[in-house]
């Protein structure tokens, strides 16, 4: 009996210690499958939100930018079309201090490649086309452009959003008709401050015309003595007579000043 019971103990202990080596492992992939399923399961709210919306990651690129700095650089204007299915920027490049560059590009979703595309034109003719890609706060924008003279160009640009209101740029893997040509450093482009415009002193009235009458002109000091009456033609203010006082200017109504406008352009709802 007591070597039965001694094996019957022995057997439990390894099927106790071969439970918890089995459990542990068991444990641990219904864990990671239950995560998995978690990030699954957000792809698939993120994917469905993109497919509602394809354009909304990058809602917050309407308004005015400029580049950061006192130096002239870049700076654009981004707005929704009438429908809200496209992205509009124009934009200013500063070649030298009395030359700048402008353009258009213009933002759009491609349901059949399921990607964010885009389309720029220069104010030189040439033009290009963008396949964009996103990776958290980091949009990877492949380039294909065709220059003025007709050369190729490529390049890849960098975006990345640091907050609503600034994000950085940068172009590397630059080329023009295969030949290798010098990146372009990372630059922050911020959100422009609108500038609020004081308002203009406000202007007299001019005096109503009375119909049948001739106009006349209010003096801007009172009549005195021995002064001309207006409208009354050889007629003088008689000596003695008190000094007829000025007729009070009535002024006008205050201009209010420019409100700051706020950041980014609303959308116009997307037809679906």
């Amino acid at each position: 009996m007591l070597v039965a019971g001694l094996s019957v103990g022995l057997g439990w202990g390894a099927a106790r210690t071969l439970y918890s080596q089995n459990a542990e492992p068991a444990a641990a992939a219904v864990a990671a499958q239950a995560e998995n399923a978690a990030a699954a399961a957000a792809a698939a709210a993120a994917d469905d939100a993109r497919a509602e919306d394809p354009l909304g990651d990058l809602a917050w690129l309407t308004g005015d930018w400029v580049e950061e700095g006192d130096e002239p650089g870049v700076e654009f204007h981004g707005r929704w079309t009438g429908t809200g299915a496209f992205l509009v920027r124009a934009f200013r490049v500063a070649l030298d201090e009395e030359s700048t560059l402008p353009g258009l590009q213009v933002i759009g979703w491609d349901p059949a490649a399921k990607q964010v595309r885009s389309w720029t034109f220069d104010g030189t003719g040439g033009f290009g086309e963008e396949t964009w890609s996103r990776q958290d706060e980091t949009w990877t924008i492949r380039s294909k452009y065709t220059l003025p003279n007709g050369a190729k160009a490529g390049s890849v640009n960098v975006l990345t959003r640091l907050d609503d209101d600034s994000f950085t740029w940068k172009s590397v893997n630059r080329d023009v008709n295969g030949e290798l040509q010098p990146d372009i450093d990372e630059f922050t482009v911020v959100r422009a401050t609108p500038a609020v415009e004081a308002a203009p002193a406000p202007a007299a009235p001019a005096p109503a015309a009375v119909p049948g009458k001739p106009a006349t002109t209010i003096p801007a000091a009172p009549l005195r003595p021995g002064q001309p009456v207006p409208g009354r033609p050889g007629a003088v203010v008689p000596p003695g007579a008190p000094a007829a006082p000025a007729r009070p200017v009535v002024p006008g109504t205050p201009l209010r000043p420019a409100a700051p406008a706020a950041p980014g352009v609303p959308r116009p709802a997307v037809p679906r």
